[in-house]
């Protein structure tokens, strides 16, 4: 790193002029590195929204730095999340720093955080080693949504992100040098579950009783391979089938009140033949007595 310096000359006890070097700690150079990351931090199931936590450290002990101006860039699939928001600013947006902003255009959100302090500033470092919040964006979930997402980071494409560092000098601000750019992916909401067991034998025209059981949050709709749809509002429903032959019963689909799930398992009903009637029959039967 280099050093701003000023000059001081004494005189010392022997009569000899000294020259002192002073570095000037308000105007160190800083040599940043940064990582980002995105974080789902909650999700309203009943309002059908997610939230995310947009996180930076310096990546290592030696690349603190003191942060100036940014814009942090990153995709989202906007058939899956919709109309994303600011909804919190946790750090850098206040003192030195005017209010964050938010821009979305074609899928990529920018987070723009603003410095608006002295060049000469106080050499304070507010990006260390600790991930430290930003800001939070909420997205909106479409009910047609399946509610999976992967957010990534622009750190190559263009129009990139960009972070800058705080120097002292008449410049004011340079770039940092970018690290690990920690994408996300997930859903926005657990995927419900539905298995399906109940194999037996049954004789024709009686009804046979299947379990299915549910993991997730209530109502559940569930649709069989026989196209029937039944809804649930415990974990654990028995519903009962009249097949007219042997079958088998599987899961189509599962959704519950926030998401579409995964389904599993199968249950096969044996339709037996009825049993042949026994049949009284009449055998007209002769005969005569013989006297001895």
């Amino acid at each position: 790193m280099t050093y701003p310096i000023s000059y001081v000359f004494k005189i010392n006890k022997a009569g000899l002029l000294v020259l002192f070097m002073l570095l000037t700690s308000a105007a160190l150079a800083q040599n940043g590195r940064f990582d980002l990351r995105l974080r789902q931090t909650s999700a309203d199931c009943a309002d059908r929204t997610v939230t995310f936590a947009l996180e930076i450290r310096a990546s290592h002990p030696d690349s603190t730095f003191t942060i100036a101006s940014a814009n942090l860039r990153f995709s989202y699939p906007a058939a899956v999340l919709t109309n994303p928001e600011l909804t919190t600013q946790d750090n850098y947006a206040s003192g030195n720093y005017g209010l964050q902003q938010l821009v979305n255009q074609d899928g990529i959100v920018t987070l723009n955080i603003n410095y608006i302090g002295p060049i000469a500033h106080p050499d304070t470092i507010n990006v260390d080693t600790t991930w430290r919040s930003v800001s939070h964006v909420t997205f909106e979930v479409p009910e047609a949504s399946t509610g999976c997402y992967t957010l990534t980071w622009q750190s190559t494409a263009f129009p990139g992100l960009e972070v800058y560092q705080l120097t002292g000098d008449p410049n004011g601000e340079e770039l940092v040098t970018q690290g690990t750019m920690t994408s996300s992916t997930g859903c926005a909401f657990p995927k419900p579950t539905a298995t399906i067991s109940g194999t037996q034998n049954i004789l024709e025209k009686e009804p046979a009783l299947l379990k299915l059981e549910f993991t997730g949050s209530a109502p559940y709709s569930v649709t069989l391979s026989n196209g029937l749809t039944y809804t649930s509002s415990s974990n654990l429903q028995m519903i009962e089938v009249y097949p007219t032959g042997s079958t088998s019963y599987t899961i189509s689909s599962i959704k519950d009140i926030c998401a579409v799930g995964t389904s599993s398992g199968s249950a096969t009903v044996w339709v037996k033949e009825p049993e042949p009637e026994c049949k009284v029959l009449c055998v007209p039967i002769s005969y005569k007595i013989v006297r001895n």
